[in-house]
């Protein structure tokens, strides 16, 4: 059962907050009147504990998946329920089936799909709820479902094409850092006792490069402990709210990402604010859960600052253009949907061409990136071989 967070009106000048359990936001409201609360807001917080470690685990990929088969049933011409029963009885992804036999409980007890989903904020996010609100008020259920289920693909393959472009140079370079670690650890300090035994002078660049390789022989349980302290750090860093935004910062000022990251997060935001339009939710509503859904702390936000900003009568174009986080031609492209009376179709169209110059983006950095790592490997590698062969020049020069 849902578990509502609240707050609500007690007396005159008394307001309490709280939370209460009850099988849908009416049986929700009848409780709170009987205990003379007067609800000023009402949202889902979550369900049980255990429910919510059960249905924690799942991919973005079951979800879209379930959006679409849901849609092409619908459109079928199935019953909400009979598809429901259909999509659980399927072998899919077990992990989601869970949360699906919930939801499908809910609707037989009553509820609409919105609130059934909206039980399972760990599952389904606050833009479907709200999309799938707009389409039962309008008739449009499975229309606005697949809409929800081309935005959740087009997330998931981009997510995928950025997995894909980085795997290689991400292999390059923990194979590199490997291959450095073995030669400093256990092949150059067979070299450090010719080189002792030569009773010479050692070049610099041999030098620097035998008090390294000893420091790795010796301490080399130091520096892994270092290394994995350091990853850990770094991710308990990515976890927090102030960590990810220091982050996604230096992701857009740094030259040869900050293109790349207006692209996709553009796209995001104008394909979630089209879908959102398109169903029917006001642009307000719309701003505040797309503001939400950003994946990028930056542009989260910045455009909670924009829907203030248009909360207080201006045109969307404008706000954009005052806090200057999209390009000019695209807040010229919104001025012109705005104008039109076709703003959610307009921002179809920005989507479109922001995810595939994202794509294209994306290719072009992997493409310059794989022959960078390669070449600083390569330079790395030779100025270790050159530190190892320049005493042996040496000792052959003089023999001469």
């Amino acid at each position: 059962m849902p578990v509502y967070r609240y707050q609500a009106k007690t007396s005159p000048h008394g307001i309490t907050s709280g939370t209460v359990e009850a099988e849908n936001e009416r049986a929700a409201v009848s409780k709170l009147l009987r205990d003379n609360c007067h609800p000023l807001s009402l949202r889902v917080q979550s369900g049980d504990p255990g429910r919510r470690l059960l249905f924690r685990k799942h991919s973005s990929r079951d979800t879209a998946l379930f959006f679409r088969q849901l849609a092409n049933l619908l459109q079928a011409g199935l019953p909400l329920i009979k598809a429901l029963n259909n999509i659980i009885g399927q072998r899919g992804s077990q992990r989601l089936h869970p949360a699906l036999k919930d939801v499908r409980d809910h609707i037989q007890r009553g509820n609409s799909l919105s609130e059934a989903l909206g039980a399972h904020p760990e599952v389904f996010n606050p833009l479907e709820v709200n999309v799938i609100k707009a389409g039962e008020a309008s008739g449009k259920l499975a229309e606005v479902i697949t809409k929800i289920a081309a935005v959740r693909e087009n997330e998931l393959e981009l997510s995928q094409k950025l997995r894909s472009a980085l795997a290689y140079p991400l292999l390059l370079v923990c194979v590199g850092a490997i291959t450095l670690f073995v030669l400093m650890s256990y092949v150059l300090p067979k070299f450090v006792v010719l080189f002792q035994d030569l009773e010479q002078d050692l070049p610099l660049l041999t030098s620097i490069l035998v008090r390294t390789s000893l420091f790795c022989e010796h301490y080399w349980p130091v520096i892994l402990v270092g290394v994995a302290s350091l990853i850990g750090l770094g991710v308990r860093l990515v976890k927090t709210e102030s960590g990810r935004l220091r982050i996604d910062t230096l992701l857009c000022s740094l030259w040869f990402t900050r293109q790349l990251i207006v692209r996709i997060q553009t796209g995001k935001f104008s394909r979630t604010l089209a879908s959102l339009l398109d169903s029917g939710v006001p642009i307000l509503t719309g701003l505040t859960i797309v503001s939400d859904t950003m994946s990028n702390r930056v542009y989260r936000r910045t455009l909670k600052q924009v829907h203030t900003y248009v909360a207080q009568g201006r045109h969307l174009s404008e706000a954009l253009a005052e806090y200057k986080i999209f390009e000019q031609n695209t807040t010229d492209l919104i001025a012109v949907g705005e104008e039109s009376g076709q703003l959610g179709e307009m921002l179809g169209r920005i989507a479109d061409m922001n995810e595939r110059d994202a794509g294209r983006q994306l290719e072009s950095l992997v493409f310059m990136l794989e022959p960078m790592l390669i070449l600083v490997l390569g330079g790395v590698i030779g100025i270790i071989v050159m530190a190892i062969l320049l005493p042996i020049f040496e000792i052959n020069f003089i023999a001469q």
